[in-house]
C-alpha cells in the first residue's frame, strides 16, 4: 500500500540520525526506562521478536545476552545496518525485512515480543499490526505507540510558526491522524525529511485496541514524561551524576505508571508503552507489577 512505500523510503533515509538520537539527553532516559521494564519480563525468555527494530537498539543488546532474536524492520536500511553492527561484534541474530501487517510466523511462536519507539502508529490501521503482534506473542508482549497529547505542543509549535491559526491541532486533537500533503511526501528531498503518515494514541484508545486484540495489559506507563518536564540542560546535569542518575530513574518510575501522567509522555520517542500478555494466559506477572495497579489479584 501507498503509505508502507512512503514510510520505506523516509526510514531507509533516517537510519543515521535514528542512531545519532542515542546521544540525545531525553532519549536515554526513556532508553533506560524502557530497560528497566524489560528486565522483569526477561526471566526465561528464550526466544525474541524486535518488531520495528530500526538498526538495533534493542536486539542487539539481547542477542548479547544470548537470547535467540528475529529483528524484523520495514526498511531494508536500517535491517542492514543492524545486520552490519552484528557481524561486527560476531552476534548471531535472524533478519527480515517485513511489514507488521503480514508477520510471517506461526501463532505464539515468540516468548518475547517487542515492538518499541512506535511502529505501530505508523501502520495503517493501527488495529491491524496490533492484532499481528498479539498473534505471534507467546508470554509477554512489549509495546509502545505515539501519545496523542503529548504531541500536541509539537504541532502546537509548527503552526504558531508557519500558519494563523491551529485548526490542523485541534484536528489532531479529536481523530489523532497526522497527514502531511501527499505532494509532498512525494517529492525527493522533502519526503525523506518530514515525518510520514501516523497515529497518534490516547491512553484509553491504546488499552482498548490491547484488549480487542485478546491481550490483557499488565503495565501502563508514559515513559519518558518526567524526563520532559525537566527539560534537556537539567538532564544533562542527572546524567552527569550517577547516583543522581538512579534516583532519578526510580523517582521515573514511581510516577510515569500513574494514571495523571499518561497524557504527557516522551517528546522525541514513542509516550506511551505498555506490556501485555494472551488474556488466555494465566501466568502470574513478574514480583513488583501489581503495583501499577493493572494485574489481576
Amino acid at each position: 500500500m501507498e503509505f508502507e512505500a512512503w514510510h520505506r523510503r523516509f526510514w531507509n533515509a533516517w537510519v543515521g540520525r535514528e542512531e545519532r538520537r542515542d546521544r540525545d539527553p531525553e532519549k536515554q532516559v526513556h532508553t533506560a526506562l524502557v530497560w528497566r521494564t524489560l528486565e522483569r519480563y526477561l526471566p526465561g525468555i528464550e526466544t525474541v521478536l524486535d518488531a520495528g527494530a530500526g538498526p538495533g537498539r534493542f536486539s542487539l543488546p539481547l542477542a548479547r545476552r544470548g537470547l535467540k532474536v528475529t529483528h524484523l524492520d520495514l526498511a531494508p536500511a536500517m535491517v542492514a545496518r543492524a545486520r552490519q553492527r552484528a557481524e561486527q561484534e560476531g552476534l548471531e541474530l535472524e533478519f527480515v525485512v517485513g511489514s507488521l501487517r503480514n508477520l510471517p510466523w506461526p501463532d505464539r511462536r515468540f516468548d518475547l515480543v517487542l515492538c518499541l519507539d512506535a511502529p505501530v502508529s505508523y501502520v495503517f490501521p493501527p488495529s491491524a499490526a496490533i492484532g499481528e503482534l498479539a498473534r505471534v506473542t507467546g508470554r509477554w508482549l512489549v509495546v509502545s505507540v505515539v501519545n496523542r497529547l503529548g504531541q500536541v505542543p509539537v504541532g502546537l509549535k509548527l503552526e504558531a510558526r508557519w500558519r494563523k491559526d491551529f485548526s490542523f491541532t485541534r484536528a489532531f486533537i479529536d481523530h489523532g491522524d497526522w497527514f502531511p500533503p501527499p505532494r509532498w511526501l512525494r517529492l525527493p528531498v522533502v519526503g525523506r525529511r518530514i515525518f510520514p503518515p501516523l497515529h497518534a494514541f490516547t491512553p484509553q484508545e491504546f488499552l482498548a485496541e490491547l484488549e480487542k486484540a485478546g491481550l490483557e495489559p499488565v503495565e501502563v506507563s508514559a515513559t519518558g514524561t518526567l524526563a520532559r518536564l525537566v527539560g534537556r540542560r537539567t538532564l544533562r546535569r542527572i546524567l552527569r551524576h550517577p547516583q543522581c542518575r538512579e534516583d532519578f530513574l526510580n523517582l521515573c518510575e514511581s510516577l510515569e505508571v500513574r494514571s495523571e501522567f499518561w497524557g504527557v509522555g516522551a517528546e522525541g520517542a514513542a509516550g506511551l508503552l505498555a506490556v501485555c500478555r494472551p488474556r488466555a494466559r494465566a501466568d502470574a506477572p513478574p514480583a513488583g507489577s501489581d503495583r501499577h495497579g493493572l494485574a489481576p489479584a
